[in-house]
């Protein structure tokens, strides 16, 4: 029996799946019947608690009764209103208050058949939200605007009135206008999650569409028998619509239904449409953003007919609020890497001098270095857990301290992010932070191996077939345990990296320390805050040998681009400067040139020419047509005079946030292979681009690359362990980066770029 295995049995993945493998491999270390294994294990997943105190089946049973059984045996109670209801909108209502997370559920009249919970049904849920309890249609409503407007104007205006109606709403399965509404809601942070990043085109075609079916908008009477709030009594003018989010709210509730999904392989085949996500966990709080937005453009869709009297004024202001309230709310997602390790360090900073604390490490993505990160992870070793903990409850980088354990705490920061602290006795700290580390993929792979090795691997110890434990101090004890030197955490994603561990096959792979220059920078003569002396002198105290000087050309005014005089005036002070310097740094003269809409570069080559690199960047228009935008690049890598492509993609990760350029990578990267164009991994936080995937195929296909800081003040050199952690995830050894080179042999390689395309024949 496998993972999968207790999966099919509904064991919840996590700590019940990884004590049931334990549970596994200790029985058939201790050579009994293989035959019963099966039937073993469906009897504790039946009745754990019938077996909490047995020495064998024990850690595996508490883990199960810690995580909750997939339904209730004792179901919510629920309440209905209305007799002769279908039976089925019945019963989901009935398996709906049977899931663990159930309060209590209510049935109205008009109930029937949903996909999960009933249409017309409630149900109340403890910190759960369930994507398709919520529906396909998100904020699907029937809206009624009473207007001023005495009744004779449906007869005396009923052409104008027609025409609003024509003229603002369409109908029809993907009905769009041609000319693109202005709303507020499409100035709202759209990134928040991938589906209504992907999707806010195509919302913002459709504001103000009602789609087909049901959908309908109409005039007509309105009658108020009694006053209500400030209407008098009487009968008005009124437009009632019904409208929903159209094809976007599908797509947001079927991306984070397949999440829920594959976070509750335990449910029933009946009760997969109520999988759920913890409004505590990131996907939770990623939904309910996604949520508010999509709702919120539905709700602009329903007052698109201005310029009548009295028309949708209160409704868009409600709206307005609804956007500040969004914009204002600290919805913590992923958090990008740069940001959670400045909050990372501050904790380290804040806990460093805990009493009787040994050792304190990070874990997780955060320690993986991927480019965002979830929650934040904290490994100590103390003897006493108690006063470590103390100190990090007291510290106000805390927020709230959401649970606290013996030896275990998790708190929310100030900013959102949350924070999980794990204390260990120092003899297993090995063990402890390899589990903490991950990935699931890498842990779980490892868990099979200690198998077949006669071992249970868990975050305590390396535990043999006669119950007694391997502690391991370090992590390298538990990798050469398992027959594998060390894994640098930055490959532990589940990639082949254990296979070539195993192998011998591991490269070497890049360090900070391996960087003898950087190749992008910028001073105040374009976008920088930092004169050309102190960029060199913040290079030189950081052991640097050159530094490429590449300020931005005349096309991107935005940044204060250089024009060919003002470049060769630099190039000039380059020059001067590093002379004075006395061969003790290399100051090497550049520019960061743009990279024009038709692929032309936006200085002339007998300038480009002068320097000693050139590095070229796309900075606008990088969606649209996928063929020309991959163009563009091909262009710029084909030039003689370009030496490096900058932050290819494009991509932002900070801010609002922008996703890459849609362009046919693997033809660039063929190409840049070819001409010896190198392609940058800018370190910089707010980028991280290219991205590790994209680094690791184009190392594949015979890439160079130059690690750079694009550093536009001096502290940002600093960014470089940034962009080598990408390097290191992509499997890039030292000699592939172009600036782990000696200067003279990277500008013997930047002269020899015109030969080499030539010899192409581009």
């Amino acid at each position: 029996m496998n993972t999968k295995d207790l999966i099919r049995l509904g064991v919840p993945p996590g700590e019940p799946t990884r004590r049931g493998i334990d549970f596994i491999s200790r029985y058939i270390l201790k050579g009994l019947d293989k035959a019963r294994l099966a039937e073993d294990v469906e009897a504790v997943v039946r009745d754990p608690g019938a077996y909490v105190e047995d020495e064998l089946r024990g850690e595996f049973a508490q883990a199960l009764l810690r995580c909750g059984r997939a339904i209730q045996e004792a179901p919510a109670t629920w309440r209905q209103w209305g007799e002769g209801l279908e039976p089925e909108a019945l019963n989901q209502m009935g398996r709906a208050c049977q899931l663990p997370v159930a309060v209590a559920g209510a049935l109205m009249p008009d109930a029937h058949v949903g996909y999960g919970l009933p249409i017309g049904g409630v149900l109340a849920t403890e910190n759960a939200v369930i994507p398709y309890a919520v529906g396909v249609d998100i904020a699907c409503r029937m809206k009624l605007t009473v207007l001023d407007l005495p009744l004779r104007e449906l007869e005396r205006q009923r052409e104008k009135l027609i025409k609003a109606i024509e003229g603002e709403t369409r109908f029809g399965v993907g009905a769009t206008f041609k000319q693109r509404r202005e709303h507020e809601v499409l100035d709202a942070d759209w990134s928040i999650s991938p589906p209504t990043k992907q999707n806010r085109d195509r919302a913002w075609a459709q504001l103000g569409t009602s789609g087909s079916g049901n959908h309908f908008v109409e005039f007509g009477v309105f009658t108020a028998e009694n006053p209500i709030g400030d209407l008098p009594a009487g009968e008005y003018v009124a437009l009632l619509s019904h409208s929903g989010s159209r094809g976007t709210g599908a797509a947001v509730c079927d991306h984070f239904s397949k999440l829920a999904m594959a976070q509750h392989p335990e449910l029933p085949k009946e009760h997969k449409h109520l999988a759920w996500l913890s409004l505590a966990s990131a996907e939770g709080r990623a939904y309910w953003a996604a949520m508010e937005l999509v709702g919120l453009s539905a709700a602009a869709s329903g007052g698109r007919l201005k310029g009548l009297p009295g028309l949708g004024e209160k409704s868009e202001a409600k709206i307005r609020k609804g956007l500040e309230d969004l914009k204002g709310r600290k919805i913590a997602v992923r958090t990008p890497l740069g940001v959670a390790w400045e909050l990372a360090e501050a904790v380290r900073a804040a806990l460093r001098d805990a009493p009787g604390l040994e050792r304190l490490e990070t874990g997780g993505s955060l320690r993986r270095m991927k480019e965002t990160v979830g929650d934040l992870d904290f490994l100590a070793a103390a003897a006493d857990a108690a006063p470590v903990m103390d100190r990090l409850a007291e510290s106000p980088l805390v927020e709230e301290v959401l649970l606290r354990g013996p030896t275990k705490m998790s708190v929310r920061f100030r900013g959102g992010m949350q924070g999980d602290l794990r204390v260990v006795e120092r003899s297993r700290w090995g063990t402890a932070w390899q589990y903490f580390t991950g990935s699931q993929a890498h842990n779980v792979t490892l868990r099979e191996l200690s198998i077949k090795k006669g071992y249970s691997l868990s975050e305590y110890a390396l535990k043999k077939a006669d119950g007694s434990e391997l502690l391991c101090a370090e992590e390298e004890e538990v990798y050469r345990a398992l027959g594998m030197p060390w894994i640098p955490p930055e490959l532990r994603e589940g990639r082949g990296e254990i296979e070539a561990a195993i192998k011998g096959e591991l490269p070497r792979l890049l360090e900070v320390s391996d960087l003898k220059g950087d190749l992008q920078s910028h001073t105040t003569a374009s976008d920088g805050r930092a004169s050309l002396p102190e960029m060199a002198q913040a290079a030189m105290e950081r052991n640097l040998a050159y530094l490429l000087v590449t300020d931005h050309s005349q096309g991107l005014a935005v940044a204060g681009g250089l024009s060919p005089e003002d470049l060769r005036r630099q190039c000039a002070e380059i020059r001067e400067l590093e002379k004075s310097l006395g061969g003790k740094f290399r100051l090497l003269c550049g520019t960061e040139v743009e990279v024009r809409s038709d692929g032309s570069l936006d200085f002339p080559d007998d300038v480009l020419g002068g320097l000693d690199l050139v590095v070229a960047a796309v900075h606008s228009a990088l969606s649209g047509d996928p063929e020309k935008v991959t163009g563009r690049f091909l262009s710029a890598v084909r030039h003689p005079l370009v030496h490096v492509l900058a932050h290819p993609t494009g991509r932002l990760l900070t801010g609002r946030g922008r996703s890459g350029a849609d362009a046919d990578w693997d033809r660039v990267f063929a190409e840049a292979a070819a001409t010896g164009t190198a392609l940058e991994i800018n370190a910089s936080p707010m980028r991280l681009d290219l991205t590790d995937t994209l680094a690791r195929r184009a190392l594949e296909l015979g890439c160079l690359f130059a690690v750079s800081t694009d550093a536009h003040a001096p502290e940002q050199f600093d960014f470089a362990h940034f962009g080598v952690a990408v390097a290191r995830r992509a499997w890039i050894p030292p000699e592939r980066g172009v600036n782990t080179w000696e200067a003279d042999r990277l500008l013997e390689w930047a002269r020899g770029k015109p030969a080499r395309v030539a010899a192409l024949g581009r």
